[in-house]
């Protein structure tokens, strides 16, 4: 029978659940893995950033009522991917999206990497949670590893941060192909990394994402919901680890 994953979240509070992470849990800490969109900034800042840029895509004419539909549409199927635990989707979710649109697959391709992954780039620093830089460092300063594991890819998106990770994975990389809850692209991080879940914490937004996944991974879980976060995490840190 796998042991339940220690949860130190709370669905009211964002320090609640830091302040009752215990001094030997973090003495014996040896990886901090996050998720990004959500967890390392503020997704309804970035959203109220990028409707400005869709705005100003279809007045100048460059994007068409139906890219943003494309482009709404293809969230939606990610996200309904992700709780059926659709596998096998490397390669296939733009021909997937492209059959169900009647779209070209390469007009679907260039629409969701303009928009969904180089568009908003520029606009993630400005929506980076307070502190979540300065708590990198620390970690770091202690030798604790840093690993990022997000459904998307992240590489540009931590460098557009300013954030520097140990391992860096993905959902669909061809090793893993299993978007999250499932727990395999959080243990393929793990093992990497030459350490036991019971050393490491996974930080994400999302309980039943993110939650879920570290709970089938048997890792203890830290819910972030933004605001001063990562300033209470550091400030534990440092009290507790010199």
């Amino acid at each position: 029978m796998l042991k339940r994953a220690r949860s130190f979240g709370t669905a009211s509070g964002d320090s609640d659940g830091v302040a009752r992470i215990s001094a030997e849990m973090l003495a014996n800490l040896q990886s901090v893995i996050f998720d990004v969109d959500g967890t390392l900034y503020s997704q309804p800042m970035l959203r109220r950033r990028m409707l400005v840029e869709l705005l100003k895509g279809l007045a100048s004419r460059r994007l068409k009522v139906k890219d943003v539909t494309l482009i709404r549409r293809y969230r939606q199927l990610r996200e309904s991917w992700a709780v059926g635990g659709a596998e096998d989707l490397r390669g296939r979710e733009y021909e997937i999206l492209a059959e169900e649109i009647g779209r070209p697959v390469q007009q679907v391709d260039a629409i969701i990497k303009e928009w969904i992954y180089r568009r908003p780039l520029p606009h993630l620093l400005p929506c980076a949670f307070p502190g979540v830089a300065d708590l990198f460092q620390a970690l770091r300063d202690r030798g604790i590893q840093i690993g990022i594991f997000s459904d998307y890819p992240a590489e540009a998106k931590l460098a557009s941060l300013g954030l520097v990770a140990d391992v860096i994975r993905h959902s669909l990389e061809p090793s893993i192909n299993r978007l999250k809850p499932h727990p395999l692209g959080l243990q393929t991080i793990i093992d990497s990394m030459g350490v036991s879940p019971n050393n490491c914490l996974f930080v994400g937004d999302r309980k039943e994402r993110d939650g879920a996944c570290a709970q089938a991974a048997r890792v203890p879980y830290l819910q972030c919901n933004g605001g001063n976060f990562y300033i209470t995490f550091l400030k534990e840190l440092t009290s507790k680890i010199s």
